[in-house]
């Protein structure tokens, strides 16, 4: 890895200086965007310099940045993502990796790096991202902070520069439940399910999959949770499945991603990261054959999840595999780290469903993330139970 790609810097590639409504929900409240998302006025870049010189400015702001200031938050800036979103791991050749205001020496996740490293230094209020296969929830781990992806199409994804649209999300982040939740109430556009979460379960090969240096940690707060619910159960769930529905969503959004971006490539040549080119390319090599198998291997992973996973049911899984690799990791370590974590993510990434990452202490002054996944439209439920279990979970009322 070439050290301009390690260059540590805010996580915003542009700053902004926007109006916004003078009453709502977030008045008075900051936030970035990540740069895959259109302002009016403004060229999406996409975290690629080829991206920024082919398109032209947008003549409308997606509406989520819309709801947001129709709310009363202020968009300060854009922030930076791995290039067109295809990492998890906050990496770009071209602009330097956002720092990790917990562990400087660490990569901060991805692709949704620079709103993580911003809310996380305290730069803005919060900031949204999207989440595709964990680039909401890896990077929330990795910087200590609140993270939520929605349920799939709850969030109008419409101004956002796609990755695979089968499974990608509005998602957003912040240092403190209260506002995580302020923000799902205005993304979401209505309360959704406010039903009290009663029935717990906890994946053992989920958790035998995390590294020791948060097992202990983990393991703890999960424990402590098992108090607030009425029931808690194990699910039985062996890593075969979720290899095989991670191989699954691989097929289906490379195929995706290669759709969505094929001609673009073909056409400008962009330099790109290596790891990502190939993944564009794997996805280019994907048979109809190979993507329809997928297909039916993915709805019988969602009826498998959607029999377990109730309106009123949370999973609850360890967000990442472990603390963040050093920027200095090779492609390897790299490779093997954003397997594991993606084996974590597959659950709400293959069946959609609502995902929130809660931050909970390793040391005095690193958080690593455990997370709640909820049923179809169950978002707001799993938004309010972020503030009744902050105290048991992390010892704290949100920081």
């Amino acid at each position: 890895m070439n050290q301009s790609a390690l260059r540590s810097f805010n996580g915003i590639v542009r700053e902004l200086h926007l109006g916004a409504a003078r009453s709502g929900l977030l008045a008075g409240r900051t936030f970035v965007a990540k740069d895959l998302f259109d302002v009016a006025g403004y060229v999406t870049g996409a975290g690629n310099p080829t991206w920024l010189e082919t398109h032209r400015a947008a003549s409308v702001s997606a509406s989520s940045i819309e709801r947001l200031t129709g709310s009363g938050a202020n968009l300060v800036g854009k922030s930076c993502s791995d290039e067109l979103a295809f990492s998890l791991d906050g990496i770009n050749i071209h602009y330097g990796t956002p720092i990790n205001p917990q562990l400087p020496e660490c990569i901060p996740g991805g692709s949704s790096s620079g709103s993580a490293s911003a809310t996380a230094s305290g730069l803005v209020d919060f900031a949204i991202g999207t989440d595709t296969s964990g680039s909401v929830r890896v990077p929330a781990s990795y910087c200590g902070v609140y993270g939520f992806r929605p349920t799939h199409g709850r969030v109008p994804i419409d101004g956002v520069v796609p990755l695979g649209p089968d499974f990608d999300t509005v998602g957003w982040f912040a240092r403190d439940p209260q506002t995580l939740e302020l923000c799902g109430q205005v993304l979401l556009g209505a309360s959704g399910s406010l039903e009290r979460a009663s029935c717990l379960y906890i994946v053992p090969e989920a958790l035998a999959l995390i590294s020791q240096d948060i097992a202990q940690p983990v393991i703890a707060a999960i424990s402590r949770l098992e108090r607030r619910f009425a029931h808690a159960a194990h699910w039985d769930l062996d890593i075969k499945a979720l290899q095989e529905w991670l191989s699954c969503f691989g097929l289906i959004r490379g195929r995706q991603a290669w759709e969505c971006h094929g001609e673009w490539i073909e056409k400008y040549h962009p330099l790109f990261a290596p790891e990502i080119l190939e993944r564009f390319m794997q996805g280019k090599r994907v048979t109809a054959e190979e993507r329809a198998q997928a297909e039916v291997v993915r709805r019988r992973a969602v009826d498998r999840i959607l029999s377990t996973i109730k309106e009123t049911s949370v999973v609850c899984v360890p967000t990442a595999c472990g603390l963040p690799p050093l920027k200095s990791a090779s492609e390897q370590q790299l490779a093997a780290t954003r397997k594991a974590n993606m084996l974590l993510c597959s659950i709400a990434s293959v069946a959609g469903l609502p995902q929130m990452t809660v931050p909970i202490s390793v040391t005095d002054r690193v958080r690593t993330g455990i997370s709640f996944i909820g049923a179809p439209g169950t978002d707001m439920m799993l938004l309010h139970l972020a503030g009744e279990l902050s105290e048991q979970v992390s010892g704290t009322k949100g920081s």
